[in-house]
């Protein structure tokens, strides 16, 4: 999950060797699953799965900062409507 999220590009600048990078990844991986519950994972799944912000957006009343990384490769920048990126 956290190199499909862009942990890789993340780390690039501080750890310039592969080896380097793939052993802070597991180090950060296993930290990670230590902190969570595997329940609020499956759940954390669960509202994500065909979640779409775009059908609520008229209903949000106070302004809202939506942001796109480039980093994160379930939600590029590529996502945003055209002229937005």
């Amino acid at each position: 999950m956290l190199k499909r999220n862009g942990i890789e590009a993340a780390l690039a600048p501080r750890y310039l060797g592969r080896e380097a990078r793939e052993a802070e990844i597991r180090k950060q991986a296993v930290d990670w699953a230590r902190r969570w519950n595997t329940n609020s994972l499956v759940i954390l799944r669960r509202g994500t799965i065909g979640y779409d912000t775009v059908k609520d957006f008229t209903k949000i009343r106070a302004k809202v900062l939506y942001v796109l990384c480039r980093t994160d490769r379930l939600f590029p920048p590529s996502i945003a409507p055209s002229g937005h990126a």
